[in-house]
């Protein structure tokens, strides 16, 4: 029985040698993984935050986009009908005997003109105001990404500090 004692006792000071180097190990390579972690943690929401206001940019810019090409569009059908209006009210008048030299025929097609430009210009500011729109919403989102950078900068800081005293104590 001697003999057994023996290596079991052996055994039993390799087990506490080994249980002292694990609560080493934890004490202080621990908190070494958790600031890893957490780094990693805190530079990925970093990105993600980056990568959000990135997309809302590029999607301004693809509004803004769509905003100008519908703007050619309605200036292109504005100009097909003022031409079919124009063309019109000269069949009118001269049906009607009124020659284009006569300031009746004449004043009719600038009411014509004047009236198709006041279109444009309401449609122009519509478009200005959707494009202010569409740039004050980036600017708003770039502030609250800063916002939220500088909030997950504390936050992380905060953690570190957290990680550092649970490792002295």
């Amino acid at each position: 029985m001697g003999a057994m004692a023996s290596p079991l006792g052996t055994i039993g000071t390799v087990l506490g040698g080994l249980s002292t180097a694990y609560s080493a190990y934890k004490t202080f390579a621990g908190p070494a993984v958790d600031y890893a972690s957490q780094q990693q943690q805190y530079k990925y929401d970093r990105e993600r935050l980056n990568l959000e206001l990135q997309q809302r940019q590029e999607n301004a810019e693809l509004q803004k986009q769509q905003v100008a090409e519908q703007a050619k569009q309605a200036d292109r059908k504005r100009r097909d009908a003022l031409k079919r209006a124009v063309a019109r009210q000269r069949a009118i008048s001269g049906g009607q005997g009124i020659s284009s030299a006569n300031g009746s025929s004449e004043a009719i097609l600038l009411g014509l003109f004047d009236e198709s430009e006041t279109e444009l210009a309401e449609r122009e500011r519509l478009d200005s105001l959707k494009s202010a729109a569409y740039d004050l919403d980036v600017s708003q989102n770039a502030r609250l990404n800063v916002l939220q950078k500088t909030q997950l900068q504390q936050n992380n800081k905060f953690d570190t500090l957290k990680t550092i005293l649970n490792a002295t104590s």
